[in-house]
């Protein structure tokens, strides 16, 4: 009978009681970049030096659509006079800037800083440089240049400062940000400020450091005027309160969030953390379900994916709708690598498949955690999981014997498998299994309580198959690590039996003689007679018939002593074969 006991292992559920006990872990702040515009600021530099006719060609040049016109700019902007140096080419990296194609802005302005152009002109290229490699991810190369930026060029602009925040911020160097953000708290340019507050609030819940968050958040939401930054930044404040403790206030601040604002790709946030702190909240588990199931769905590949759906799954557990829990966890297992939320979907397979009695799912589930997470915390239970389950399907079915060997090879359960399976087989009249499973028992667990039983039995299995080498391998290891057998004499018997049908008498006569010498107390009066017989026997086949003769009259005489009128008869005819 297989008997399981569906447990959870120590911090596979946080049980939430005080605020402490749980924060709503903060991920990357949806990016939303300072509006900046390189023309803008290359028109005002134009009419600082009366170069009108650059400022009526960046008028026209909106109306070209770059990339695709971009042959059309070119050759207009050749009309322009390149006086100063470079004019033509800041012109239209701008132009490529303002056209979002920021891998081609990245590239051109890397070439004029590397060109003899005016300051003025360099500094605009910087500019366009850090915003490219910022806007297409290139979060090194961004606040490496806006670091020189700071340290060479005297009165930096500050959105050099905000773009080198926000490197570091998607660097994850946190502890950077608040150094560049700072200086722009107090900034005139309100727009500028708001997004500074924004990544100096969202840097402070990375840093766990949830007042501070929570003060730069509600400043930074009260200065705003876009509906949707300040939806973000609701968020984030709700997080915040969250983490304090404040936790209805969280809840109710965050279900109130219009997600009509939302565009797709910012609505993951949304739904990720007005689901978490309805999760934790214990308030609304219809929310957290609606919420999960809809970020798993739209956002499969976002990060976060694998531990919604780890949270989703527990939703549909704690109800008893184990057909979801299991599709959510069956998710993970198929779409990731060697993640921890796989790890716990494992486990939790396992143990949901254990409780619904699908063994076979149940054990590739447990099998499955210990390949890929060896050194798991819940390896010590899939193990014990596994290696129960493998004793009651591998004496189901025979094909699991070689998994239970490859995963447990030095688990008594296998030999009581190997047992149960001789015993099959010998009942089935198939000697030939029977002695093969009989035999793997007694090599490969000699410790085992049956192993002194199947051994014996395998001999005498293999004496009925004639498989004369097999018997004798057999016996000898009987005779070597078990002494004492109860049936040694038997043993010796049979490996001289097993011997001359290999046509060995000189190692029959060797052997028993010693047999004879060493084990004689150990041998019953009967036993001495089998010996004796078989001696004889090989001092025929070696042509000593007087030595045949003697031995057998000896059996002769053992056998008539215990009554045993069967094996006497079976000596006399071997004397009477023998010529006087």
């Amino acid at each position: 009978m297989l008997i399981l006991l569906l447990t959870q292992e120590k911090g596979f559920e946080e049980q939430i009681q005080e605020a402490s006990e749980f924060e709503v872990i903060a991920y990357y702040k949806p990016y939303i970049p300072y509006n900046y515009s390189p023309l803008n600021e290359l028109k005002f530099v134009f009419s600082q030096i009366n170069k009108n006719e650059a400022i009526n060609m960046i008028n026209e040049l909106p109306n070209y659509v770059y990339p695709k016109d971009s042959l059309l700019a070119i050759d207009k902007l050749k009309k322009l006079k390149d006086e100063p140096k470079g004019i033509r080419d800041i012109i239209l990296d701008a132009l490529i800037f303002e056209g979002k194609d920021y891998e081609a802005s990245y590239n051109k302005a890397f070439s004029i800083i590397n060109s003899n152009t005016v300051l003025t002109f360099e500094r605009i290229a910087y500019k366009i440089y850090i915003f490219s490699a910022l806007n297409s991810g290139k979060y090194k190369d961004a606040y490496s240049i806006a670091n020189y930026v700071i340290e060479n060029f005297p009165e930096t602009d500050s959105i050099v400062y905000l773009a080198c925040a926000e490197a570091f911020y998607y660097a994850n160097q946190y502890d950077k940000v608040d150094f560049y953000s700072s200086k722009l708290y107090d900034n005139s340019d309100n727009n500028l400020k708001v997004l500074a507050l924004y990544l100096g609030g969202w840097n402070n819940l990375h840093l766990k450091r949830y007042n501070e968050a929570l003060s730069l958040l509600n400043r930074a939401y009260s200065l705003s005027s876009d509906e949707f930054l300040k939806t973000i930044l609701q968020i984030g404040i709700a997080v915040a309160k969250f983490n304090l403790g404040d936790k209805t206030t969280a809840y109710n601040s965050i279900i109130s969030i219009n997600e009509n604002l939302f565009k797709k790709e910012a609505r993951a946030e949304l739904l990720y953390y007005r689901g978490i702190i309805a999760f934790y909240n214990k308030k609304d588990d219809i929310i957290a379900e609606r919420d999960f199931s809809r970020f798993v769905q739209d956002f499969p590949k976002d990060p976060r994916a694998p531990f919604i759906a780890l949270k989703l799954s527990d939703l549909y557990r704690f109800k008893g709708d184990l057909k979801n829990a299991i599709s959510n966890l069956e998710w993970i297992r198929a779409n990731f690598g060697k993640i921890p939320e796989k790890e716990n979907a494992l486990y939790l397979l396992g143990e949901l498949y254990l409780s619904q009695e699908d063994y076979q799912k149940a054990l590739y589930a447990y099998l499955q955690l210990m390949d890929e997470f060896p050194t798991s915390s819940y390896i010590s239970t899939a193990k014990i999981r596994a290696e129960q389950i493998l004793s009651k399907l591998a004496t189901d079915d025979e094909s699991y014997i070689e998994t239970f060997k490859r995963y447990f090879p030095t688990s008594q359960s296998l030999g009581d498998v190997y047992y149960y399976w001789g015993g099959k087989y010998l009942n089935d009249k198939n000697e030939e299994k029977a002695s093969y499973y009989f035999y793997k028992l007694a090599l490969e667990f000699p410790e085992h309580p049956k192993a002194k039983e199947s051994i014996f039995i395998a001999g005498q299995l293999f004496l009925k198959l004639q498989k004369w080498k097999d018997a004798s391998e057999t016996f000898r290891r009987l005779i070597r690590l078990y002494p004492n057998h109860e049936r040694i004499g038997d043993a010796y018997g049979g490996l001289a039996l097993a011997m001359l049908n290999q046509n060995n008498p000189e190692g029959v006569v060797q052997f028993i003689t010693k047999a004879l010498n060493e084990d004689r107390g150990k041998l019953s009066e009967y036993d001495k007679g089998v010996m004796y017989m078989y001696l004889g026997l090989a001092y025929e086949n070696l042509g000593n018939l007087e030595k045949a003769r003697e031995y057998l009259e000896m059996a002769r005489n053992q056998f008539f002593g215990v009554g045993r009128t069967d094996m006497l008869d079976q000596v006399n005819q071997y004397l009477d074969q023998i010529p006087r």
